[in-house]
């Protein structure tokens, strides 16, 4: 398994004349299908990676996609929901179009039940689940499952000493290769747009038009520009907000050779996730670090995981360690992620995503394509991702910290 994809189309292919309906910045999993739809929407679109496609955050190991719980609803859960829920029968699109496999399953996923205060919040959760999974049109005509179930057919997967009373199982959560998604995404974007990648990026001048690269090299003419290189988009944004409005937040993970797992459900246990993977592979994680040394090196924090891991599912415990992996994945200060347009510029953003990017990220380039586009939103963002939020959200922030600062005069 590679650790990054190969190179198709490199800056000795860029047509610096050429003028671009759009330019979209970084080729992760939002840039990707931003990309993809504007294209296939009729825009002349170029997407631009300073490295390889699906080699930031978006091409890790794990590949879990779970859902929020359906407690206290919001319009934040609704459109993960729905994300989820359409990933069937946008993989399977995907997948024809480009000629690849993903390893997209909808596997589920269990939780061990130690106490009773868990156990109640498993039946209440089992009560609530069907009003808001399982009606109206959002759930794509399936229907899900969350449950208090006992452990019998899981004792190699979930140590049974974790769970002394039974297991939460849900039918929502699913799982994807990252890597094999990114690749299968790639190749669907190649046959519609431009991919341009070791263009690093710098600043867009707004009167030309132009997208510079940091060497002074290179640049890009763009009617728009489109920010979605994941934490660095925090970085780039600056110029056009005043401040950084968003971190990166390292992970870690590891794959495993697992043989006769393939069909198990995701397992989630404190901070602890097992993904199983296909052709008899497994994949644990993860950390969440705000500060490290190096982005991509994994070190005694994975060493940490691993052994949680393999405490909480007996399979894993002779299982050979077969890859592992470092990145950093948006975290906006705001926490949710940011998508939209900023207010009076040809500029647009959708980043900020952490750990469920990965299964919402085509909902959050279709709402910004239909905000691109300037006509009404088929997905509706919730409140809390829109630039409008961010910005206020922002101002807060700087309101507080005038309002500290004077109180320490």
């Amino acid at each position: 398994m590679p650790d990054t994809l190969q190179t198709q189309y490199g800056l000795a292919q860029l047509d610096q004349t050429r003028h671009y309906d759009a330019l979209v910045v970084g080729g992760g999993v939002v840039g990707l299908w931003l990309a993809k739809i504007l294209a296939e929407e009729g825009l002349d679109v170029v997407l631009a990676d300073k490295g390889a496609c699906g080699s930031g955050g978006s091409g890790g190991l794990m590949g879990a996609l779970l859902p929020h719980m359906p407690s206290g609803w919001n319009d934040k859960k609704q459109f993960q929901f729905e994300s989820l829920a359409a990933m069937p029968a946008l993989i399977g699109k995907l997948e024809s179009q480009a000629g690849l496999n993903t390893g997209y399953r909808r596997c589920g996923r269990v939780s061990p039940i130690r106490k009773p205060g868990f156990l109640r919040q498993t039946e209440s959760h089992a009560k609530k689940h069907d009003r808001v999974w399982n009606t109206g049109q959002t759930n794509q005509g399936q229907n899900f499952i969350y449950e208090h179930i006992s452990m019998r057919g899981f004792q190699e997967w979930v140590e049974p000493s974790y769970a002394p009373l039974g297991l939460a199982h849900e039918t929502l959560s699913g799982r994807v290769n990252p890597r094999d998604y990114m690749e299968a995404l790639r190749a669907s974007v190649a046959e519609v747009a431009d991919i341009v990648e070791g263009f690093d990026f710098s600043f867009f001048d707004e009167g030309t038009g132009q997208a510079h690269s940091k060497d002074g090299k290179y640049s890009i003419l763009a009617g728009k520009l489109v920010l979605s290189a994941g934490y660095q988009s925090f970085e780039l944004l600056k110029p056009f907000v005043g401040e950084v409005i968003g971190q990166g937040v390292k992970g870690q993970a590891a794959l495993f050779e697992l043989e006769g797992f393939d069909n198990y459900p995701v397992t989630y246990d404190d901070g602890i996730y097992i993904v199983p993977h296909e052709n008899g592979l497994c994949a644990i994680g993860s950390t969440s670090e705000k500060i490290w040394d190096n982005a991509h090196s994994t070190d005694y924090g994975l060493e940490k995981v691993i052994r949680r891991a393999k405490q909480l599912c007996p399979a894993l415990r002779d299982a050979r360690l077969v890859d592992s992996w470092a990145g950093v994945r948006p975290r906006c200060d705001a926490k949710d992620p940011l998508v939209g347009k900023l207010p009076g510029k040809p500029v647009y953003v959708a980043t900020g995503g952490f750990k469920i990017t990965l299964g919402t990220g085509h909902y959050m380039a279709r709402a910004l394509c239909d905000i691109i586009l300037e006509r009404p939103q088929v997905v509706p963002l919730p409140s809390c991702y829109t630039m409008a939020y961010h910005l206020e959200k922002m101002e807060e922030r700087g309101q507080k910290d005038s309002d500290e600062d004077s109180d320490n005069e």
